[in-house]
């Protein structure tokens, strides 16, 4: 079981980096990054979803760009991961969840 200081650096990823969207009208929660260690810190964790990639950018201006990763959570997945990161996400991640139907506590980790 992952501490809460790593939870929070998790939280804090997710919200820089992440996406709350529905897939075939499930909830999805996606992490997207060029740094490996990141993402595999991520799934690490939150032990759920899984990681993908590497992916390489379709750059259409011609210039060269990094390989990517993606850390991917669906529904049950999704919701439990979402739930774990809820104390510490902000206001826009929150109401970002709200959109999608998941309604997450008000009450924010003290610091």
């Amino acid at each position: 079981m992952a501490s809460a200081e790593e939870i929070a650096w998790a939280a804090g990823l997710f919200d820089g980096e992440g996406s709350i969207t529905h897939s075939d009208r499930d909830l999805q929660l996606s992490l997207r990054n060029t740094d490996l260690e990141l993402v595999e810190r991520f799934h690490r964790i939150l032990d759920r979803g899984a990681a993908y990639g590497p992916y390489e950018h379709r750059a259409r201006d011609g210039f060269n760009r990094k390989p990517f990763w993606v850390w991917v959570a669906h529904g049950d997945a999704g919701h439990t991961a979402l739930e774990l990161l809820a104390p510490w996400l902000s206001a826009r991640r929150r109401a970002q969840a709200l959109e999608h139907g998941v309604v997450l506590p008000t009450q924010n980790v003290e610091t």
